[in-house]
């Protein structure tokens, strides 16, 4: 699939004109990987976020116990875009692809330099980002809560 159409079907670009969507398709690469391999590891710094063309990325945080996975993640979801918002220039969790998989790597400095340039696309890039990570916090805090109340039950 062209990079292009991987922009247009991920919901971070909607409402972007089709002319925006062509200059940043510009700006990215395809990466594939094979299953097992780490596309980055926690710490590493963050110079791009990433869209999953094919294939599944599970998300993984360090714990005392070993790697946990927090979040598998398959075709058109995005991931990695910590780095866009604020000082995170570090990964918080190590991304492995599940299978062979392909991403849209998108570059985080050339990105901003296009939404700076671009400023009504990039208004629709950081709200569409919000409501993709509000649904991402309003999900875990159900699943602590769910955990909360199965520990309360067995003390």
């Amino acid at each position: 699939m062209a990079i292009s159409r991987v922009l247009q079907s991920s919901s971070l670009f909607k409402n972007w004109s089709e002319a925006d969507l062509a200059k940043l398709a510009t700006l990215c690469s395809t990466r594939v990987l094979t299953g097992g391999e780490a596309l980055f590891y926690e710490n590493d710094e963050a110079p791009s976020f990433y869209i999953i063309e094919t294939g599944t990325i599970a998300i993984r945080k360090s714990a005392a116990s070993g790697d946990e996975d927090v979040a598998k993640m398959g075709t058109g979801n995005h991931f990695g875009e910590m780095g866009l918002l604020g000082e995170a220039q570090r990964r918080s969790a190590t991304a492995e692809a599940v299978e062979p998989t392909t991403v849209v790597e998108i570059p985080i400095r050339a990105f901003e330099d296009l939404i700076n340039e671009h400023q009504n696309a990039g208004l629709h890039f950081y709200r569409n980002l919000a409501v993709t990570l509000a649904g991402r916090i309003r999900r875990t805090t159900e699943d602590l809560t769910g955990i909360r109340s199965l520990r309360l039950r067995h003390t």
